[in-house]
């Protein structure tokens, strides 16, 4: 993000290498930079899958496009079977009936409900932050759980 400008143009890419965050933070000439890793993976049960958001904020250093952390959060949004089964392997026959239908429509809602919750995330004051802190305060959830 640069200074009073605001966000520029993403630039997705399929492998995250600290070459990488260097090059874009280099080339964006910004005051800081984001970066958003998304993954995602079953539970162990198979009842779940889980994607995962990984943001950072970084700070630019030097000429060499080095990266100072400034903030990091983990986000995930949960999609879980409405019907499970104690059997692993029917789990998983729930998820990819029909070529894996219902786990890309829950990937896909799932990441729909992170593009929400990262900028809710990026948005909390030093206050939100004191008012979340553990053990001040109980557990906070979002997306439903």
């Amino acid at each position: 993000m640069g200074r009073g400008r605001g966000a520029q143009d993403p630039r997705p890419v399929k492998t995250v290498s600290d070459g990488e965050r260097q090059a874009f933070a280099k080339a964006a000439s910004a005051a800081q930079v984001a970066t958003v890793t998304y993954s995602y993976s079953l539970s162990p049960d198979f009842t779940q899958i889980r994607v995962i958001a990984d943001v950072a904020l970084w700070k630019p250093v030097g000429k060499q496009g080095g990266l100072t952390p400034l903030y990091r959060q983990r986000i995930a949004a949960i999609a879980e079977l409405s019907k499970r089964s104690y059997d692993h392997a029917e789990n998983v026959a729930l998820w990819s009936a029909g070529a894996g239908a219902l786990a890309r429509a829950s990937i896909t809602a799932a990441v729909g409900r992170l593009e929400r919750l990262i900028p809710f995330a990026l948005g909390l004051t030093q206050a939100d932050l004191n008012a979340l802190d553990y053990p001040k305060s109980d557990k906070q959830f979002a997306a439903g759980f």
